[in-house]
This record gives C-alpha cells, sequence and structure tokens, in this order.
C-alpha cells in the first residue's frame, strides 16, 4: 500500500497543475487523513487554476490515478471531481430534457395551430435562438467562465419565448386575415401591433436577466449572458423570420 501510495504521490508531485500535498504516507502523519479502522487512506492534493481549469485538470488527474493497483483500489474525489460529476450529469440532464420537450411541445403545438407548417415555425424560430446563444456563450467562455446551467437555461428560454412570440404573432396575424384584410395588409399590421409587443416583452425579460451580472458569483452571471443572449435573438427571429415566413409560406401556413 505504501508503494501505491508514493508511486502516487511522486506523480501527482510532478503534476504542473498540483499545488501542494499531503498524504497518509508523509511524516508525521496526519491523523485526520486514516480512516478509524485503518484500512483507507487520504491523499489530498491542491489544485491550482479557475474553477473551470481545476475540473479539468481534477478529471485528468482522476483518470491517471484511479482504479486498481496491486491489490490496492484508488479512488478520487473533492470539489473538483463533484463539480466535474454534476457538469456531466447536466449535459445528460439537457439531452434528456430536449429529446422530451420538442416533440411534446411540438404535439401541443399542431394542437394550437392547428397545422403541422405553422407548428414547426416556432420550433424552428426556437432552434434558431438557443444555437445563436449557444454560439454566443463560446465567445463569451474565451473571457470568463461560464456555467453549465447556463445551457439548460437557454435551451429552455428558446423553446418557451420562441413558442410565445410566434404564437402571438401568427395568431395575429390569422385574426386580421379573418376581419378581411389583405395578408400583405394584415401582416404590417401584425407586425405594428403584436410585433411591438413581442418586442417590449423581450426588452422587459433582457433587462430582468441583465440584473444578474452584477452579482459576483459567476453561475448568476452565466445566467445573466445566456439569459440576455436568448431573449435577444429570439425576438430577432420572431421580428425577422416569422413574418417572413409567414408571407413565403401564403395559404399554406393553415395547411
Amino acid at each position: 500500500v505504501r508503494t501505491v501510495a508514493r508511486d502516487i504521490v511522486t506523480a501527482l508531485d510532478e503534476n504542473p497543475h498540483v499545488a501542494e500535498i499531503s498524504s497518509a504516507w508523509s511524516t508525521p502523519v496526519p491523523p485526520d487523513l486514516i480512516s478509524t479502522d485503518r484500512t483507507a487512506g487520504l491523499i489530498v492534493a491542491g489544485i491550482t487554476g479557475t474553477e473551470a481549469q481545476q475540473q479539468t485538470y481534477a478529471e485528468d488527474i482522476s483518470e491517471q490515478v484511479s482504479g486498481e493497483r496491486d491489490g490496492v483500489t484508488v479512488r478520487t474525489g473533492g470539489t473538483a471531481m463533484v463539480n466535474v460529476q454534476i457538469t456531466e450529469q447536466s449535459q445528460r440532464d439537457l439531452l434528456l430534457m430536449e429529446s422530451l420537450a420538442i416533440p411534446l411541445s411540438f404535439l401541443v403545438l399542431v394542437w394550437v395551430f392547428g397545422g403541422l407548417l405553422a407548428a414547426a415555425l416556432p420550433v424552428a424560430i426556437g432552434a434558431m435562438a438557443v444555437i445563436g446563444a449557444l454560439a454566443v456563450l463560446r465567445v463569451v467562455t474565451f473571457a470568463t467562465d461560464v456555467s453549465i446551467f447556463a445551457l439548460n437555461l437557454a435551451a429552455a428560454m428558446g423553446l418557451a419565448l420562441a413558442i410565445d412570440y410566434t404564437l402571438l404573432i401568427v395568431s395575429r396575424f390569422r385574426d386580421e386575415v379573418a376581419a378581411g384584410a389583405p395578408r400583405e395588409q394584415a401582416l404590417v399590421t401584425t407586425m405594428v401591433t403584436a410585433g411591438r409587443t413581442v418586442l417590449f416583452s423581450a426588452l422587459t425579460v433582457a433587462l430582468s436577466m441583465a440584473a444578474m451580472v452584477l452579482f459576483p458569483m459567476y453561475f448568476l452571471k452565466s445566467f445573466a449572458y445566456a439569459g440576455v443572449a436568448t431573449v435577444a435573438l429570439c425576438a430577432a427571429a420572431a421580428a425577422l423570420v416569422t413574418p417572413a415566413a409567414i408571407m413565403l409560406l401564403g395559404d399554406r401556413l393553415d395547411a
């Protein structure tokens, strides 16, 4: 056991990202690093870098030292490894959420809009907004840390706002056409009224989300980045893409 432990300490000592090391095999032996039944001991390594960098370094170190060595079981833990596991679980949850939310939302939209093409429009708007928001977050990562939970926020907000804004515009357009207005005039009236509402709503939500950038916690700042980017892109897509799609689809919008 001592040989295995010393090999691990040597590997950690040679790692440029490890700042300090203490272990149950040090001299003198720290009593808190040995289990009461004396069947386990701890090697504590301090890791340098930002929180995001620490996760990367901790994962690399864990892959190097974990496993079975000459009958000795080596496991890794600590705050950095917990954050690694949270990140991995959040990524899996995001995929699961989208795989459930998008099909169910589409079915509800088919029922609400009464057609496949009309129902596909808000989903397309949402996809554009989410992809754009993720691109913005990627750029932000070059300047500061971004929480993994910002991805969940961008996906959820992007789909929700796209449905909200597109439903508002399409419903108003249909009301104008039903009242006897030509399609071109109906669209103009729609964008002057419902379009203005969408922009006002987006501005309100963006300002609310932007307030979180004032907090010192980086994950709250990440929510601000994700929220503002998603809202802005949703509003832009709703105000520009939706009316263009309405005119291009023509009567097929109600098919």
